[in-house]
């Protein structure tokens, strides 16, 4: 591996020199020993010479380790920080590996960079120093490996002949921090002690490393000792340590310490240090309030005070059932809310209430239930509200108690009265009971009202408590309705308490509402839950009408009805008459609509109605009915009930015609300035009349192109009974000669009401003129017509005479007629000048009856 290898000549003298070879150890020289060099040496001249060493050489490759360290630089172990065989590190620790490496029986070293150390089980690797030396960081598996676990170093590459066991080392593994459990004090407030009892449990599973018990101490920090300046805070420097010693063999430590300088409210604080064998340190806190592993109060025992007390429920003190309310307490506790353990309210008869702190209300009593319970501290103040309510069912021994608090706290029990009275009442009663017709009237009936058989009823009420006017939880009673006749009705109610049913009326008698209190300690109280109702089974009937008749040609009608009814009544309002003209069996024009006004109340009641149609024609009718129930409801029925129903009024011409018939001339022919007798005939083509009217009779010319009128004569006539047919004169000198007209005018005055009103008639006439030459021809013309005029006087005059006489004869006979009613609305009479329209009824008697005019009904008159 080395030959001819130059050397560098260096000479000594003029014989002697010194050749020097620089030799690198090259890794590919193989092992060997007792190795001999030679040397040759030569000359410019061709001369030379060799020789070999005097001493040897070996040459080595192979390495080892030759020491080996494994240091925990996380919590040194066992007293010292290099880790020995089996000795315990902690999961995860920071691990130092070292030692050195040498050439195999040498003292030499290889160089940095020469040689790799890989770590067998855990990661890392390194190589030497200048010194040969090694070192590697690395880390222990972070879990648990109680059997042991073995970590090695290795030369890599064929060189490592370090011997077996020299860079091996195996320790044990303990990754779990120990299980601590504070037994002692727990409590947030603490009663101050000069011998305060620190107790905390540490376990360790028997594989592990266990409890490193040198290390266990109490830090403990009290405020009135230990706050160097003031400020409230514990800090690293105030604590002071005492050792935790071990009770006996079991897991439990204890240490005591004294705090009984705290006053109300000055703090303690307190941590524990120590570590297992493994170096795995205790979960139990550090400095501060933030960190430590328990802190509390120091608790000075007062009473808790009662600063105030309310009861609200809906009926103020008064507790009804399925109702809830609230019992608010105010607490003071100069020891803060969190001293209160326990708070019983106290009802009375072993009812209560029970709280506890951290924990909810309960009650003892199933009827009595906890709606909602609300505790909170702020300070020294605490409050407890509950909100609590009554089933239907709780039935308390009385009705009434006071409200008692027990209060437990650091000073013990305590109990205190709140001066709350409570009552119950449980009472229900009916209101806003009522029965209606159960139709579109909605009708609510009376005491003693009539009811229509049959009717449908709707029955409704409302139940709510006497105490207050909030209806009781429905299945806490029971409603039955009760009418004669018939099954009580269960009805249920609505959640306001109202309820309805609806019923017939099958017979007179009590219909009512019962109601009954399904357990619990309540009753109904007595309103008024009843009427009493009679049945109407008979329907009002029209048991008379008038007129009988309707005079024709009548706009303005008066109807009377008179209308039976025995039970109920009807009202006296208005009746709704409606009517219909009918000529043959078709109606004719559109209804007729009025109402009828009541006259006269009794069990037959007159009503009269006003109503105003077109003219009604001869042979026509007028059918009516009316819209009338009685008060029980029950409809009219009989003739004039409905429109299939109705009451027929016939129409009848009552009316007179009056018509001039004739007339005749004596002479026949009318002479200028001569005498003339008109005899004027007078029909009556209608109904008789009595009533006096008056004739006119006068003359019409033209001359100068314009009509002059000039009136003969005026006279009143009538007509006797059971006459038609009238004969009138008048005597008339004419004043005009040649053709005119006579015109007669009948009922001047309009005083008779005709069927035809057309009463004016003329003829037309020619009057000659008088002539000299037949004097004597018109004398004795004359003397005939005045023989002639005497002998038609003389008949008139007989026959005005024999008329009278009839007049006479028939007043005798009309002294005998009596009559005792009114006359019809629609006669007419006459009028005189006191203003008063007059009649004589019957025709012919003595009666005689007034009125102020066509509307008003007729009257007797007596004469003064």
């Amino acid at each position: 591996y080395v030959e001819s290898l130059s050397g560098q000549w260096q000479s000594l003298n003029s014989d002697t020199g010194l050749i020097q070879w620089d030799l690198q150890v090259d890794w590919a020289w193989p092992p060997e020993k007792d190795i001999v060099w030679e040397a040759q040496a030569g000359t410019v001249y061709s001369n030379h010479t060799e020789r070999l060493s005097t001493d040897s050489t070996d040459h080595e490759r192979r390495m080892e380790i030759t020491s080996f360290h494994v240091i925990d630089e996380t919590n040194p172990t066992d007293g010292s920080p290099e880790i020995l065989d089996n000795e315990w590190v902690g999961g995860g620790d920071i691990l130092l590996i070292s030692g050195d490496v040498r050439f195999l029986d040498e003292l030499s070293y290889p160089l940095p960079q020469d040689v790799q150390i890989e770590l067998i089980n855990i990661t890392g690797n390194g190589t030497v120093d200048g010194m040969g030396a090694f070192s590697i960081n690395s880390q222990a598996p972070s879990e648990n490996r109680y059997g042991g676990f073995t970590i090695e170093a290795e030369i890599t590459g064929p060189l490592d002949a370090t011997p077996a066991g020299t860079s091996i080392l195996t320790f044990r593994l303990d990754n779990t921090m120990p299980g601590m459990v504070l037994n002692a004090p727990i409590l947030s407030r603490m009663i101050p002690s000069n011998n305060q009892l620190f107790n905390i449990s540490i376990a360790e599973s028997t594989d592990a490393s266990g409890i490193a018990e040198g290390t266990l101490q109490l830090r403990w920090w009290v405020e009135s000792l230990h706050d160097d300046n003031q400020n409230g805070i514990p800090e690293e420097d105030e604590y002071r340590a005492r050792p935790l010693v071990r009770q006996g063999t079991d897991e439990h430590f204890h240490a005591t310490y004294e705090d009984l300088q705290n006053v109300q409210g000055e703090q303690v604080s307190l941590f524990v240090e120590g570590t297992d064998n493994a170096g795995n340190s205790l979960n139990g806190g550090g400095a501060g309030f933030d960190n430590d592993l328990h802190h509390y109060i120091s608790l000075v025992p007062e009473p808790t005070t009662l600063t105030s007390a309310t009861l609200e429920f809906p009926a103020g003190i008064v507790i009804v059932p399925s109702y809830e309310g609230w019992f608010n307490l105010t607490l003071n506790d100069v020891n803060g809310g969190e001293d209160i353990e326990n708070i019983v309210i106290d009802m009375g008869q072993g009812i209560e209430f029970t709280w506890q702190q951290g924990g909810t209300i309960t009650s003892n009593n199933n009827e009595v239930l906890v709606e909602g319970a609300f505790f909170e501290s702020n300070g020294d103040v605490a409050y407890l509200n509950l909100s609590f309510m009554v089933t239907s069912l709780f039935n308390p021994a009385e009705s009434h108690g006071e409200f008692l608090i027990h209060i437990t706290d650091t000073s013990g029990l305590n109990s205190i009265s709140t001066f709350l009275d409570w009552e119950f009442n449980a009472d229900i009663m009916l209101t806003d009971f009522g029965i209606f017709i159960n139709d579109s009237s909605n009708i609510q009936l009376q005491d003693d009202d009539y009811l229509k058989l049959e009717e449908d009823l709707l029955i409704v009420g409302r139940v709510r408590y006497t105490a207050i006017d909030l209806p009781p939880q429905a299945d806490s009673f029971e409603i039955k309705i009760e009418v004669p006749l018939d099954l009580p009705l269960a009805v249920n109610p609505a959640l306001d308490g109202t309820f309805f049913g609806e019923m017939n009326a099958h017979g007179s008698g009590i219909f009512r509402v019962s109601l009954e209190v399904l357990g619990g300690k309540g009753i109904v109280a007595p309103t008024t839950s009843s009427l009493r109702l009679q049945i109407d089974d008979q329907a009002p009937l029209i048991v008379g009408s008038k007129p009988n008749f309707i005079p024709a040609n009548s706009t303005n009608l008066s109807l009377q009805f008179d209308i039976q009814e025995q039970d109920s009544g009807i009202s006296q309002e208005e009746i709704l008459v409606t009517c219909k003209i009918m000529r043959g069996f078709q109606p004719v024009g559109t209804e007729i609509h009025g109402i009828a006004l009541i006259q006269s109340a009794g069990v037959i009641s007159r009503h009269i109605a006003n109503l105003t149609s077109t003219p009604l024609q001869e042979d026509d009718s007028l059918e009516c009915w009316l819209t009338l129930d009685d008060l029980a409801g029950n409809q009219l029925t009989g003739a004039g009930s409905s429109q299939n129903w109705p009451i027929s009024f016939p129409v009848i011409e009552l009316r007179p015609d009056l018509h001039s018939s004739d007339i005749t001339l004596f002479p026949e022919t009318p002479i200028y300035g001569k005498e003339t007798l008109v005899n004027i005939t007078i029909v009556n083509l209608g109904n008789y009349t009595y009533q006096p009217f008056f004739v006119s009779l006068e003359t019409l010319i033209q001359h100068d192109e314009e009509l002059q009128g000039s009136e003969i004569g005026l006279q009143e006539i009538r007509f006797l009974e059971g006459e038609t047919t009238t004969i009138i004169s008048f005597s008339w000198a004419p004043e005009w000669h040649g053709e005119l007209d006579l015109i007669v005018t009948l009922d001047t005055t309009n005083l008779i009401t005709e069927r035809n009103e057309t009463n004016t008639q003329n003829w037309t006439v020619s009057v000659e003129k008088t002539s000299p030459e037949k004097g004597f021809f018109i004398s004795q013309s004359m003397l005939a017509l005045g023989g002639l005029s005497i002998i038609i006087f003389f008949s008139v005059a007989m026959f005005l005479a024999m008329r009278a006489k009839r007049e006479e004869d028939t007043e005798g006979e009309w002294e005998e007629v009596t009559y005792d009613g009114a006359p019809d609305q629609q006669m007419k009479g006459k009028y005189e000048d006191d203003g008063h329209e007059y009649l004589q009824w019957p025709t012919g008697s003595e009666d005689w009856w007034y009125r102020n005019n066509s509307e008003s009904e007729w009257a007797p008159w007596e004469k003064d």
